[in-house]
Parts: C-alpha cells; sequence; structure tokens
C-alpha cells in the first residue's frame, strides 16, 4: 500500500470545522490522542463533503506521529466486508489480525 501526498497532510490542525462536523471532529480528536477503548470501534456516516475521509486520514497520521510503531490499515469498506468473510472460511481465523 502506498500513502499519497494527499493523505499525509490531513491533519486536525487544517481540517475544516462547521456546524455539520464539529461532533465528529472532536470524537475523532479524542480517538486519535487518548486511546480510550471506548470509542473502539469508531464509525463515521453523513453526507458527501463533510469531511469524513480527512478526519479518518487524520486520526492515522496522529496516532502515527504520536506512535511510528502503530500498525494502521486503511481499507475501503468492500475490501474490508470481503477480507472479513473470507476470514470466517478460513481454517486458520487469524488473518483479519
Amino acid at each position: 500500500m502506498s500513502i499519497t501526498t494527499s493523505i499525509l497532510t490531513n491533519s486536525f490542525d487544517n481540517f475544516v470545522v462547521g456546524e455539520n462536523n464539529r461532533h465528529s471532529f472532536n470524537v475523532c480528536v479524542k480517538v486519535a490522542t487518548e486511546f480510550n477503548p471506548k470509542f473502539n470501534p469508531l464509525i463515521i456516516d453523513g453526507d458527501a463533503g463533510l469531511g469524513k475521509t480527512p478526519l479518518l486520514r487524520s486520526i492515522m497520521n496522529t496516532i502515527s506521529g504520536l506512535n511510528p510503531e502503530a500498525r494502521i490499515v486503511s481499507t475501503t469498506g468492500e475490501d474490508f466486508a470481503s477480507d472479513f468473510i473470507e476470514s470466517c472460511h478460513s481454517p486458520s481465523k487469524s488473518s483479519m489480525a
């Protein structure tokens, strides 16, 4: 997997916070900085253009900066579902770890 420059430039510092995404922004900052299990899993849903992808990339970049050894996977919902279903049918259930 290659990381493009656009992914690396996403941060909470340059995220445009508005009335429609303020709550999501605040939760994402907590997820990235507090490592609190109560936020796991984090599900972000909303209309197009509200910043879901930049928020997720900001989480990824913040965690990577705080913990360079962190293992972070970024995938599409479709690929995740496919991998999950495949792992359920696998004799070794560890393929999603």
